[in-house]
């Protein structure tokens, strides 16, 4: 045979090869894009299952069936692991359930891998509140506010802010809710209903005079918000400027005739004025009989929830002091002699009965606060 008649034999064989080779590509292409198929249709199953398991879980704890929500939770965090929603609700969960130190773990893990996640670190906060572990909580309510959120943040932060100087407020940590506040006012601009907050606040951080400030610029904005007024009139109330203060009660009044908050405001206002011994008019007599009136006040609020001997000794002992027949002249050292008695008493009775008072006392209390920072 020739050459050319050998090679003819070899040509024809090739060409059921590569159709061989073609059909198993086909086939293998066909079965990796079916397995690709599946796997995405198991994923979108598992998907939607654990969606539907999270959105009745979070139903349920909104019921306040926690215990109950727990289990659907934890399996549709187990189903899809890198969820972050599914995560933070099992982990409220975890929390309204009581189970502490679970939800403690959740948090750590996820925390590790995220460590500037808002939603995480506001829960972390508050799981630190609920196990009064406050150092702790602290600083992730800051991480929260600086931290970052998947939407609005800035309206997420504030409110984060808002929780934490509520819970220093509560604490009376006093230097650290005014570096907070000082930081909201600044994010608060025209938000009326958390700037009144602010100014309240300010109240208690022992800084009446920025609340004050706080309210004439919502008056300035809004001449006819009573409340302004009032807080006001308190916040000049407590810094014993008692004319700037009744100018602002009587505005409130003017605006809302007969308003029994406001006219209680007005008497507390006549009641500190009247007892007041700090006016720098005051006669030494005046001063000296102002401060009597004010130790038996003090007096009479000590003698009323004493419970203890030394606290019992210490009326007697203020007994002793008012029983002395005053001095034909008086002086301002007699009358400051009797006011440091006072504040001495008045600081037995916040030990011995608590910082609570009544409404009766709630003048005397002012005086004892404005008395102390003088």
């Amino acid at each position: 045979m020739s050459a050319s008649g050998q090679a003819a034999p070899t040509h024809s064989a090739s060409g059921p090869t590569i159709a061989l080779v073609m059909v198993l590509v086909i086939v293998i292409g066909g079965l990796w894009s079916l397995d690709l198929f599946l796997a995405r249709t198991d994923r979108e199953a598992v998907q939607t299952q654990a969606n539907h398991l999270d959105t009745q879980g979070v139903q349920l704890l909104k019921q306040g069936r926690a215990r109950d929500a727990v289990e659907l939770l934890r399996r549709a965090n187990s189903m899809v692991r890198d969820n972050r929603t599914y995560q933070l609700d099992y982990v409220a969960a975890l929390a309204a359930a009581r189970k502490f130190d679970d939800a403690d773990a959740n948090l750590k893990t996820l925390l590790e891998t995220d460590p500037n996640n808002g939603p995480a670190n506001l829960m972390s906060a508050r799981l630190a509140v609920a196990e009064d572990h406050i150092p702790d909580a602290e600083p992730h309510y800051h991480r929260a506010i600086y931290g970052a959120w998947p939407d609005n943040a800035p309206e997420h932060r504030m409110v984060v802010r808002l929780e934490l100087v509520e819970l220093l407020a509560s604490r009376g940590e006093k230097e650290e809710l005014l570096a907070e506040l000082l930081a909201l006012e600044g994010e608060a601009q025209g938000k009326t209903a958390i700037l009144k907050q602010i100014a309240h606040l300010y109240q208690v951080a022992g800084s009446p005079a920025r609340g004050a400030n706080v309210y004439r610029e919502l008056i300035q904005s809004d001449p006819d918000d009573i409340n302004a007024y009032e807080g006001l009139g308190g916040d000049e109330l407590a810094l014993g400027d008692y004319h700037a203060a009744m100018a602002a009660f009587l505005n409130a009044n003017r605006r809302s005739p007969g308003d029994r908050t406001i006219q209680r405001d007005i008497a507390l206002l006549n009641a500190m004025a009247t007892i007041d011994p700090t006016p720098r008019r005051l006669s030494s007599a005046e001063k000296f009989a102002r401060s009597t009136e004010i130790l038996k006040l003090v007096r009479d609020a000590l003698n009323g929830c004493a419970k203890t001997d030394d606290a019992r000794g210490m009326v007697d002992e203020c007994d002793k002091v008012l029983a002395k027949k005053a001095p034909v002249h008086v002086t301002n050292e007699l009358a400051e002699t009797r006011l440091a008695l006072a504040e001495q008493l008045w600081q037995a009775r916040i030990k011995t009965c608590g910082t609570s008072t009544s409404e009766d006392e709630h003048a005397l209390r002012l005086i004892m606060t404005k008395l102390a920072h003088s």
